[in-house]
């Protein structure tokens, strides 16, 4: 079919929803297809920049000096939970309780 890209909606709004354009997690940037459920003001403030979020407490900012504040202080290591696999090359799967450590996991 001419014209299907496979995109789907990268670039317009669902039912008015806000669409972040980009999520930078660490070293990566992803790029949301759809809606977001970030709250709402944190969308908006996004729009126009990248929404920050930290790698390892999963903690967001709009801004790049809010979230330079936030790695200062951000103790986290390793996430929250055990650690029930590990390999050579450095990966490592962790088992997290939801219950526990709910604003991780949100």
């Amino acid at each position: 079919a001419s014209g299907d890209s496979g995109d789907s909606g990268a670039s317009g709004d669902e039912g008015g929803e806000d669409v972040l354009r980009a999520v930078r997690l660490g070293a990566f940037e992803l790029r949301p297809w759809f809606f977001s459920p970030y709250p709402e003001p944190v969308c908006r403030a996004a729009a126009a920049d990248n929404l920050l979020v930290c790698d390892r407490c999963f903690a967001f900012a709009c801004s790049s000096s809010s979230f330079a504040r936030h790695l200062a202080k951000c103790t986290m290591r390793a996430p929250p939970g055990q650690c029930v696999y590990a390999d050579k090359d450095g990966f490592r799967l962790f088992r997290v309780d939801g219950r526990a450590n709910r604003e991780y996991c949100r």
